[in-house]
């Protein structure tokens, strides 16, 4: 149950559904029903795309899947919202996996989105700005899964490509609140589940 008074905006942080009714991960049926899911919580909401949501093999490139995904959310990968008096939202969605020179499930943002992502949070320098991405980012703090995803050179935004520009753009911003990711799938039952670096909180 949502309280009114206490939800206003839901985001998504991406890989979205399972099998569910043969709805593959970035199949549009898996988009179809996750914007179905999304609408039942009666709230505005945004999301961002995660590396498995462009995975699909009905699609036969990363442009194919991701405008499948578009057309079921009427979104674009990457936005901004103000929310409240004095609160903006940006969300930066990954947009490769099949072109992708190593991991196919590096969550990366390209250089135009990254360029784009400077700007507003330059231009929302008097707000409290709260950023949504799939993968956390490198230097937050966040527990990563050696095994995993440090192994397979996935376990942050942009791993392989320059992943340091997105903490040094907190450090330089105090306008950046709180960042929010997934990835790990891991919930939040243990200590380094939450972090702090600078001003920005990341959960």
């Amino acid at each position: 149950h949502l309280d009114a008074a206490a939800t206003s905006h839901v985001v998504s942080l991406g890989d979205l559904g399972g099998k569910a009714e043969g709805a593959e991960p970035g199949s549009q049926k898996c988009f179809n029903l996750a914007k179905e899911f999304l609408e039942g919580f009666g709230r505005p909401y945004d999301l961002v795309t995660g590396n498995h949501d462009l995975e699909s093999v009905d699609f036969v490139s990363d442009e194919e899947n991701l405008e499948a995904w578009k057309r079921s959310f009427d979104t674009e990968p990457c936005w901004v919202r103000e929310v409240g008096s004095n609160t903006v939202l940006i969300g930066l969605s990954t947009t490769r996996f099949r072109d992708s020179p190593g991991s196919v499930h590096e969550v990366w943002v390209s250089q135009e989105h990254f360029d784009w992502f400077e700007r507003t949070v330059a231009e929302h320098a008097g707000s409290n700005v709260m950023v949504f991405t799939h993968a956390p980012i490198l230097g937050c703090g966040l527990k990563a899964l050696q095994k995993v995803h440090i192994k397979n050179m996935c376990a942050w935004l942009n791993h392989t490509d320059c992943p340091e520009r997105f903490i040094d753009v907190v450090k330089r911003s105090p306008q950046i609140k709180a960042w929010f990711s997934g990835h790990f799938h891991l919930s939040h039952d243990y200590a380094d589940s939450i972090s702090v670096v600078n001003n920005c909180t990341f959960v």
